[in-house]
């Protein structure tokens, strides 16, 4: 699901104001990812996962992980700086990358970003649908936001009307595949 709930200016795009979706892999493990972009509200960015054992708290504001295990001692972790002794993720990612470079060995990380960068694809073309979207519908989508030239004269593929608003997707109407 997704849509515009606040009222929009020329200066917004096409892009939904808020998203929801559920994900589903081929092991029957489900996602929620839920996303608003609105000015004035909540603007955490985080995870939550829950597990038959616990559920995992993934908060990216001050580096706070958590696993909350019912009747079990948790975990937890908290980078310096949000007030803990441990090192951020991010620092450790940097410090990997960084080893990687001086002894000359392949540090590649592109296969979770292009799968991580075509899952949010994916969740965008299904609320702009309506409709479910498979990984493989996705991937075979003739949908382009590429201009048809890479020059600083070409047009986007999408321009404002002539009141200057872009055009929304509307569910059940645009189709993505």
């Amino acid at each position: 699901m997704g849509g515009s709930q606040i009222a929009r200016t020329p200066d917004d795009g096409e892009i939904f104001d808020h998203h929801c979706v559920e994900f589903e892999y081929a092991d029957g493990s489900r996602m929620f990812s839920q996303c608003r972009h609105q000015k004035s509200t909540w603007s955490q960015v985080s995870e939550h996962i829950h597990g038959t054992k616990g559920t995992l708290h993934l908060q990216a504001d001050g580096n706070r992980y958590t696993i909350e295990n019912p009747g079990q001692d948790g975990w937890r972790y908290r980078s310096r700086s949000a007030g803990g002794s441990d090192t951020s993720p991010y620092e450790i990612e940097h410090a990997d990358l960084q080893a990687a470079i001086k002894s000359g060995t392949t540090y590649n990380e592109i296969d979770f970003g292009a799968a991580s960068t075509m899952t949010a694809i994916l969740g965008r073309l299904a609320t702009y649908s309506g409709n479910p979207v498979t990984w493989d519908e996705a991937m075979a989508s003739n949908v382009s936001v590429m201009p048809k030239e890479f020059s600083f004269e070409a047009n986007p593929p999408t321009l404002p009307g002539r009141d200057g608003m872009y055009a929304q997707p509307i569910p059940g109407v645009t189709s993505v595949v």
